[in-house]
């Protein structure tokens, strides 16, 4: 058992000032121009998803269409170069020192992110992380229209679900016996202690709860917000690429067109 404790982080938002998944289109259609038509199915299926129709998986499931018949070496390829050369120089400095800062306290670092596992492992492998947890993506010799996600969408209360294993056995045995009232926003009779983890997100608070110590980046969500203040968890303002949240979305839409840089 490690005493020192876990570091637990986010990606998206957190780590990095961009959703990768984005950045990753862009990536592909900046390569295979033609992709482009996944558009017409995002499109089709975002009202579905305002209305709830269609859940957070279903819609990244169809997201993920612009991957649509690449051949898994191909793919592999891709995420190892996208990382390398589009993620990691895009990582905060800030968040760089905090992971350097909680390796030499010798905590157990993972990283726990709903992006999709095929790039999501490299990202964890490049900047030393023990354990990557991400969004299961179930590929093929060539990838379905629209990529399966094997089980959950690795999202709230589903990113403390895959991660259990990796916790202290009393924290496991308490798990067994806990049933949150509220999933996305439980408040746990037990903590980990000498733990600190990371999240720019009230998606989060299963996390950020969990631990004995939380750092806070760049937080939009006032309810986040407050409950940071009361709880004494840091607030970190590293510098972002977009002022407000017209431009930060913008981005996104340039991301999705394979038009960002």
């Amino acid at each position: 058992m490690n005493n020192h404790g876990y570091a637990i982080f986010d990606l998206d938002y957190t780590l990095i000032p961009h959703d990768t998944i984005f950045l990753f289109a862009n990536y592909i259609l900046k390569k295979q121009r033609w992709k482009i038509f996944y558009l017409f199915f995002v499109i089709s299926v975002i009202p579905l998803a305002i209305l709830k129709i269609f859940t957070s998986k279903e819609l990244k499931q169809v997201f993920l269409s612009f991957i649509w018949h690449i051949p898994q070496d191909t793919l592999d390829e891709y995420a190892k170069s996208f990382v390398k050369e589009i993620v990691i120089p895009k990582i905060y400095p800030e968040l760089l020192q905090e992971i350097k800062e909680q390796k030499i306290q010798k905590k157990i670092l993972i990283l726990n992110t709903a992006s999709p596992d095929f790039y999501a492992k490299y990202i964890g492998e490049e900047l030393g992380f023990d354990y990557t947890i991400a969004t299961p993506i179930l590929l093929k010799e060539k990838q379905s229209l629209f990529p399966k996600i094997i089980g959950e969408n690795n999202k709230s209360y589903a990113k403390i679900k895959r991660m259990q294993s990796l916790l202290p056995e009393n924290i496991q045995n308490q798990f067994k016996k806990y049933n949150p009232i509220n999933p996305k926003k439980p408040e746990f009779p037990f903590i980990l202690k000498n733990s600190i983890s990371y999240s720019d997100s009230i998606a989060d608070l299963p996390l950020l709860r969990l631990t004995e110590k939380a750092k806070i980046i760049n937080p939009e969500n006032q309810e986040l917000i407050k409950e940071a203040k009361i709880k004494n968890w840091e607030i970190l303002t590293p510098q972002k690429p977009f002022k407000n949240k017209f431009q930060k979305y913008f981005i996104c839409f340039l991301q999705s067109i394979g038009l960002y840089l």
